[in-house]
């Protein structure tokens, strides 16, 4: 090789290192622009990113696509890492409802109590539609809580159905105090001690008019 070959290597290097660096996804790019690329790459048709030519893309970061990829990708992380378990739990005003004292009641004692339904919406929407969805509406990321007693509608003979309810008041009110984890990672917080009885079993009465089906 000639030393003006080299010489000609060693003088472009560095250009291509700054072209290289100016090209990066972040270069000219706002967050909402990066954000508006993301959701159209989610909602593009399959078949035509089908014939897109990826390799050249993704070695190219100031290209488009590379940004909306981008984007799709750090919406995602972000979606999945503040899924379950990142929500501050919110202390809740129950003055207006009667005092249950220490001990924790096996059946929801609010059932039907208008006030009641008013304060734990309220606190529903503080503490819980973050995960469970705005009224009780589940987008799939938790349990929907309109469904909670769902096998109870079903059952013909009063007494049954009851006991089912009941049944489904004391594992509402275990999972909310106590909160969720698998395999070390949480997927709902603890309330309890943020939470008093009174606003946990408020929540409950508000979700049982969020019922899909009526008991």
């Amino acid at each position: 090789m000639s030393p003006a070959a080299v010489s000609g290597r060693s003088q472009n290097a560095p250009q291509r290192s700054k072209q290289v660096g100016a090209a990066s996804p972040y270069a000219g790019a706002s967050l909402r622009s990066l954000l508006a690329g993301g959701i159209w790459l989610a909602c593009e048709p399959a078949d035509a990113l089908w014939h897109v030519q990826w390799s050249t893309v993704l070695s190219n970061p100031s290209h488009p696509l590379f940004r909306a990829a981008f984007a799709l990708a750090l919406t995602v992380a972000w979606a999945s890492s503040h899924a379950h378990g990142d929500v501050t739990p919110q202390s809740v005003d129950t003055k207006d409802l009667p005092s249950l004292g220490a001990d924790w009641k096996k059946e929801n004692p609010f059932r039907g109590n208008a006030t009641a339904v008013k304060i734990g919406s309220s606190a529903y929407n503080q503490n819980c539609a973050r995960c469970h969805g705005l009224e009780g509406i589940s987008g799939g990321m938790a349990p929907d809580l309109r469904l909670l007693d769902k096998d109870c509608v079903a059952l013909a003979d009063a007494a049954k159905k009851t006991a089912c309810v009941n049944e489904m008041d004391d594992i509402y009110a275990t999972a909310v105090r106590r909160g969720r984890t698998r395999n070390g990672a949480v997927y709902m917080p603890p309330f309890e001690g943020t939470l008093n009885q009174e606003a946990v079993w408020a929540i409950k009465s508000y979700l049982e008019t969020r019922r899909e089906r009526p008991l």
